[in-house]
């Protein structure tokens, strides 16, 4: 069986939706494919959303006696804090739960459960043909929440690629 043929029956294997593989050349592939919410999920995120709402209710922000310039100093302060970090740390590009999420809190929760089962089923498929996964998923729209859309590149120990760069030469 081909790497193709086994990295497709691994994702159906994983009850991943539409499977359509992008590019295919010797020692890489590009597929996309849907991790479909189950029912228990989309209640499970229509839950934290709530609970997020009423959170949000009781936050009264920050104290109103606060003084302006001591707040602009304060924020100042962060910022600079925050571009030293920026300076001392490499790039990583590995998803980050604590990066500011700007959709709404179902997207949210639901968005962390897809990344989260994605990145083990393509560990498993990593591990298992000895080869290089990188993903990308893709956010939702604003009232889609049954799936969440991936593209994986799935290549050759030591061919040093980058998804973002295949992505981008194919225009999507």
């Amino acid at each position: 069986m081909s790497k193709k043929e086994l990295i497709v029956k691994a994702l159906e294997a994983a009850e991943l939706s539409d499977i359509e593989i992008i590019k295919e050349e010797d020692g890489l592939t590009l597929v996309r494919f849907y991790y479909d919410f189950d029912e228990d999920e989309l209640t499970a995120a229509q839950k934290f959303a709530e609970s997020e709402e009423e959170e949000e209710g009781f936050d009264d922000g920050p104290a109103e006696d606060m003084d302006d310039e001591a707040e602009e100093e304060s924020d100042l302060g962060d910022v600079l804090d925050e571009i030293e970090e920026e300076d001392l740390t490499d790039e990583d590009l590995a998803y980050d739960e604590e990066d500011e999420f700007l959709g709404d809190a179902r997207q949210k929760y639901l968005s962390e459960i897809a990344i989260d089962h994605v990145g083990e089923i393509l560990e498993e498929i990593q591990d298992d043909l000895e080869m290089e996964v990188q993903y990308v998923g893709y956010d939702m729209d604003d009232e889609e929440y049954e799936s969440y859309e991936f593209v994986a590149l799935i290549f050759e120990k030591g061919k040093g690629l980058n998804i973002e760069d295949i992505l981008d030469e194919l225009d999507i």
